[in-house]
């Protein structure tokens, strides 16, 4: 931060907050060649953010968990491969403010289905839709849900 002193420029100290982030996450596949595949993973991570006072930021310091999973099955043919897939992923997020007994919450829960062809063993055909929800509650107060559908289709040509 800079402040006009007279003609001269003078950098004023920041008080920065100190952060401390740690996590841990994990995932498992598996590959049964040429008609399974799935997995699923998860992961869950915390920053703490300090004032150089020693108090709390709450909005900063916060808490985020995500899980997910998939599974794809495949009819294994050479001349004419087909795959179907689906999907999903949770995440959940959690901040320290504290307002009235309620803290700011947030979730995301994204879904999708696909399925893919291979043509002439050179064109990939595929096409996916998808589902997402969010929710939001926060202490302000406010309450908000949200949701989205898509549909997209890829055309890949390799030769």
């Amino acid at each position: 931060v800079w402040r006009r002193c007279g003609n001269t420029l003078v950098r004023l100290a920041v008080d920065r907050p100190d952060e401390t982030r740690k996590g841990v996450g994990g995932g498992v596949q598996f590959v049964f060649l040429p008609h399974l595949e799935f997995g699923f993973s998860a992961a869950q991570g915390t920053v703490w953010s300090i004032k150089t006072d020693g108090s709390l930021v709450p909005k900063a310091s916060v808490t985020r968990t995500s899980m997910g999973g998939f599974l794809n099955v495949s009819n294994g043919s050479a001349k004419h491969p087909v795959v179907f897939g689906l999907g999903s992923t949770y995440t959940a997020y959690e901040d320290q403010f504290l307002q009235d007994g309620k803290v700011n919450e947030y979730w995301q829960l994204q879904n999708f289905i696909a399925v893919q062809y291979v043509a002439f063993q050179q064109l990939y055909i595929k096409l996916v839709g998808g589902y997402a929800r969010g929710h939001w509650d926060t202490a302000e107060p406010l309450v908000y849900d949200d949701e989205m559908y898509s549909v997209r289709l890829r055309l890949a040509l390799y030769f």
